[in-house]
């Protein structure tokens, strides 16, 4: 799969994984899917110098997602928080797969 393919395929994943989510689960939950890959779409775009709008689905690599956490941690994020955040990158990695 070539960059570009990679890049449409996240996006597509990802409306489907919001769309299927929030047809059962709380708003509270579907706005922590949303909040969490918006900071993470950011840090990947500080971190790897990238355009939100060319990551895709082979940025969710665990060093990104560990220096992800590292980050939040470093702002003042609780441990909760931090636990909901990989919660939430998890859930969208599982569904992807």
């Amino acid at each position: 799969m070539n960059n570009k393919q990679a890049i449409k395929r996240f996006s597509s994943l990802y409306r489907d994984f919001i769309a299927e989510h929030e047809k059962c689960s709380s708003p509270n939950t579907v706005a922590t899917h949303l909040t969490t890959m918006k900071q993470y779409l950011s840090f990947l775009k500080t971190v790897i110098g990238r355009s939100i709008s060319n990551i895709s689905i082979n940025d969710f690599e665990a060093s990104y997602i560990e220096g992800y956490l590292d980050c939040i941690k470093q702002n003042g994020v609780v441990a909760a928080t931090c636990n909901i955040r990989l919660s939430s990158l998890r859930s969208f990695l599982k569904y992807a797969a």
